[in-house]
């Protein structure tokens, strides 16, 4: 008759209690689990009077301000309508936008022409907008806004 050799039950036992001691989903009070996200409001948007775009990752690469090819910003009104400007020449664009979906994270734009695109809002405050969609190639591209040029 085998005997189980007493290390080996006190290595399982550790093992074990390792393994369990913090999951993602069955203990969200150990710290493994991101706070749940604010909802955004219309506020969130229409609190600053325009929002200048600082960054964006547009397939995997990141470009910062004075970088980027067509640095833009925008305007939501109150009344569901944007206006985005060029930032190099002054040429405004405007059309519509709403939240959407859980906790309204999904920012939908139609344009002049009535074309639509929805972005994910991953935060909004204050002092930051960051929305972003899956791009072309297949990667999140992300933009982030600041109340500042």
């Amino acid at each position: 008759m085998s005997r189980i050799s007493p290390l080996l039950v006190l290595l399982l036992v550790l093992f074990t209690g390792l393994v369990s001691s913090c999951s993602l989903i069955d203990r969200p009070d150990c710290g493994c689990v991101p706070p749940p996200r604010q909802p955004v409001t219309t506020a969130s948007l229409t609190s600053t009077d325009t929002w200048y775009l600082q960054e964006a990752t547009v397939s995997g690469k990141t470009t910062k301000t004075a970088d980027l090819k067509d640095r833009y910003s925008m305007h939501f009104g109150t009344t569901g309508t944007y206006t985005q400007t060029l930032l190099a020449d002054g040429t405004t664009y405007e059309g519509t936008w709403m939240l959407m979906g859980t906790d309204n994270r999904t920012l939908h734009l139609a344009d002049h022409k009535g074309e639509a695109q929805e972005y994910t809002v991953e935060g909004a405050g204050p002092e930051s907008l960051v929305y972003g969609r899956m791009g072309k190639t297949g990667q999140y591209d992300y933009f982030a806004f600041s109340p500042k040029p």
